[in-house]
C-alpha cells in the first residue's frame, strides 16, 4: 500500500467564502537504488527491507507536528517500483540510530547499516553499491515534490466524496 500511504496536513482559518488549502507532506519518503560496483544502471534485487525505524507516529492536530511514537522499531518491506527499478517506502520523521537496509542477490543477503535523521516533507534517495560488501554511492535529499497535476479551483460539496466505515475519504472530482 506504499502508493496509498501518506499524511498531508493543512490548517488555517476561513476569512471569506473562498477556502484555499495548501497541503504539506508530514512524513518522509525513502527511495533506494542498488547498483553493482562498476555498473551504472540499478539492478533488480530481492526482499529489500528497511530496519531500525519506528513505524508509528502521533499527529498534533493543532500544530501539525508529527513525531515517532514509542521506541519499538520494525522491519519494513520496501515497495518495488518496477518502472523505475527502485524500492520505496514512507517513513515517520525520526532520528534512526540503528538504521539499515538489507536485500538479497544471488542467494546471498547484504546489509548496509548507519544512523540517519529523516525530516518531514523530505524525499531521500539512497544509492547503494555492492560487490561483496555494501557501500553508499550517494544520498540525496530534496523537498517532496508536489503532484504535477493542478486540481484547480472548485467547491467541495458532500456529493463530491464518500466516507467509508473506517473514516477514509474518496474524492471524485477536483470540484
Amino acid at each position: 500500500a506504499m502508493q496509498a500511504s501518506d499524511l498531508l496536513y493543512a490548517a488555517g482559518t476561513v476569512g471569506s467564502a473562498k477556502l484555499d488549502i495548501t497541503l504539506a507532506h508530514k512524513l518522509s519518503k525513502l527511495t533506494v537504488t542498488v547498483t553493482r560496483t562498476g555498473e551504472k544502471s540499478p539492478i533488480e534485487v530481492g526482499d529489500v527491507t528497511l530496519r531500525g525505524t519506528v513505524p508509528t507516529a502521533t499527529l498534533d492536530l493543532t500544530s501539525g507536528d508529527v513525531a515517532a511514537s514509542g521506541t519499538e522499531t520494525s522491519e519494513i518491506k520496501m515497495w518495488h517500483n518496477t518502472t523505475g527499478g527502485t524500492y520505496e517506502c514512507i517513513l515517520v520523521p525520526q532520528a534512526a540510530t540503528a538504521f539499515g537496509v538489507s536485500f538479497t542477490y544471488g542467494g546471498d543477503t547484504y546489509l548496509w547499516e548507519s544512523s540517519y535523521t529523516f525530516k518531514r516533507g523530505n524525499a531521500y534517495t539512497l544509492a547503494l553499491t555492492f560487490d561483496g560488501k555494501v557501500s553508499v554511492g550517494e544520498v540525496t535529499v530534496s523537498g517532496w515534490e508536489e503532484p504535477e497535476d493542478d486540481l484547480g479551483e472548485g467547491t467541495a460539496t458532500e456529493t463530491d466524496y464518500t466516507k467509508d466505515a473506517n473514516g477514509n475519504y474518496t474524492v471524485y472530482t477536483a470540484d
